[in-house]
């Protein structure tokens, strides 16, 4: 082994490990209440909101923030939000499923930037109401993060044209 390099001069073994494309999956259950989860009477057309509990991935916390200006009603908009480390933009690979079974509404990946206050572009499933999400008073949210980068913006000021390359 040691003449093969696998150890160092005090026979002590290296190694070298490489981990790529690791994914975290994040799932949540989000209660809808009573009055608002019947479809029917008593559906609030208010603007309804749920936030799933928070999770860490890539130095940051987070959480999934869902709403509808139109009650279960409404279209759904599906935010993905950073909850820490607001000093640098940062940019999000996701993946999002929403709902379970048929009744449910797929992203594909997101590649977003989360801005300084942690907020992202979100997404809204096309064609699909909160409430057809919604199964048994339960909203179930999936999501699989791919990448967290933080970014940072560099501002340039462009250059004369009339002045040469510095020699």
């Amino acid at each position: 082994l040691y003449s093969r390099n696998f150890t160092d001069e005090n026979g002590e073994f290296q190694l070298e490990l490489t981990v790529s494309n690791i994914r975290t999956v994040f799932e949540a259950e989000l209660s809808v209440p009573a009055p608002m989860n019947n479809g029917g009477v008593g559906t609030s057309r208010k603007e309804t909101k749920f936030e799933s509990p928070y999770f860490h991935f890539g130095h940051y916390d987070w959480h999934v923030a869902v709403s509808s200006n139109g009650g279960l009603e409404g279209r759904p908009s599906i935010q993905l939000r950073r909850l820490t480390g607001f000093d640098h933009q940062c940019r999000a690979r996701y993946l999002m499923v929403v709902g379970e079974g048929e009744r449910r509404a797929d992203s594909g990946i997101l590649d977003q930037l989360s801005d300084h206050e942690g907020r992202t572009p979100g997404w809204t499933p096309p064609r699909v109401r909160l409430n057809d999400l919604v199964h048994k008073g339960i909203l179930r949210i999936y999501l699989e993060m791919i990448l967290a980068n933080t970014t940072s913006e560099i501002r340039l000021q462009p250059l004369n044209p009339t002045v040469g390359p510095a020699q």
